[in-house]
């Protein structure tokens, strides 16, 4: 939430920090999950003044923006979530799988920006990258975690 509050002091707008845990309550489905992914930095990038809005800094700080709404609500998750696993005792597998999909993600994330070399839009592409990741890790889970015992 730093870069939204960034956005907020920057540009003097609201990031509508709960945009997407607005937009995933009423979910039931991994299409209608997927649906809210690019939300928040759309809020971000409005809440801009036009000169700064397509802007490689401005473009980056919605990224991040992003990436920290999908994060939260991977962490808002995950305590419900290993409970649910943990009453069918899988909870290790599930903590195995997360740390790997974490080392998975970062590694994924450098490989995405070094293909822009030296170039301005790598300072887009690592939290654009991230935030992808994320939002999908979060459908994914939000999907086992529908399922029925």
């Amino acid at each position: 939430m730093r870069a939204a509050a960034l956005c907020l002091i920057l540009w003097g707008g609201s990031v509508g920090a709960g945009a997407l845990e607005n937009c995933l309550v009423p979910c039931a489905s991994e299409d209608c999950d997927m649906a809210c992914f690019g939300l928040t930095a759309d809020v971000c990038a409005q809440s801009m003044p036009d000169t700064e809005r397509d802007t490689t800094i401005g473009i980056s700080q919605c990224q991040v923006a992003e990436f920290e709404a999908w994060d939260g609500a991977l962490n808002a998750l995950w305590p419900s979530l290993r409970s649910y696993v943990a009453e069918q005792d899988i909870e290790d597998n599930l903590v195995d799988a997360q740390r790997a999909w974490i080392v998975f993600r970062d590694a994924e994330c450098r490989f995405q920006t070094a293909r822009w070399g030296m170039g301005t839009f790598r300072q887009i592409a690592w939290p654009a990258c991230r935030a992808h990741l994320t939002a999908e890790r979060v459908v994914a889970l939000r999907a086992v975690r529908r399922e029925p015992n």
